[in-house]
């Protein structure tokens, strides 16, 4: 029976800002982080990262233990393309770049149009509008995503393919939300 686990490492992240509380940093009762291994620092939603992740699949070699090894390819099985996240293939990896979308959507603006309708459009909206008339920040104001990938690379018994689910907390942004707001008052009437 296959014992074959994926690891990842990250590298080149840029853009992180410190999340205070973050969700990841939760300790349990036994001490250990609450966040497994598989994860991205936690990031605010709106935020513009970059990061490069690089997968491992680690399996065991009796007497000697485990060997950690690279993975050969890693196919991207979230559509992040639709959340207009760029994925550029690294080999045994991916890099990760972009503006992260808030993922909450209980969070909505609410504007009059010029027909004197109430809509609920994005903050980036290019709609004709006489006034934002009310903003809902979400509820809860932090959401787990998770991002799958399928990995093959060498195991026990020769190549195998995995799938890797790797989360990330993404919190909401009190000034992201202030900054959408005061950008919207400017472009209305």
């Amino acid at each position: 029976m296959a014992n074959e686990t994926v690891t990842i490492n990250t590298s080149n992240a840029t853009g992180f800002v410190t999340v205070s509380p973050d969700p990841a940093a939760v300790l349990t009762n036994d001490g250990e982080s609450a966040a497994p291994n598989l994860y991205l620092p936690t990031i605010y939603g709106g935020q513009t990262i970059s990061i490069d992740i690089g997968f491992n699949i680690v399996y065991p070699i009796m007497p000697e233990g485990n060997v950690s090894a690279p993975a050969t390819s890693v196919t991207a099985l979230y559509d992040f393309a639709a959340q207009g996240i760029n994925v550029t293939y690294l080999g045994g990896g991916v890099r990760l770049s972009g503006i992260f979308p808030s993922p909450f959507d209980s969070e909505y603006y609410q504007f009059v149009l010029d027909d004197n309708s109430l809509e609920f459009l994005p903050p980036d909206t290019t709609s004709d509008f006489k006034a934002l008339v009310r903003y809902e920040m979400p509820n809860p104001v932090t959401e787990n995503v998770q991002y799958a990938f399928s990995v093959t690379g060498p195991g026990e018994t020769g190549n195998v393919t995995l799938q890797a689910n790797i989360g990330q907390w993404i919190v909401w942004s009190y000034q992201t939300a202030v900054t959408n707001i005061n950008t919207l008052r400017e472009l209305g009437p």
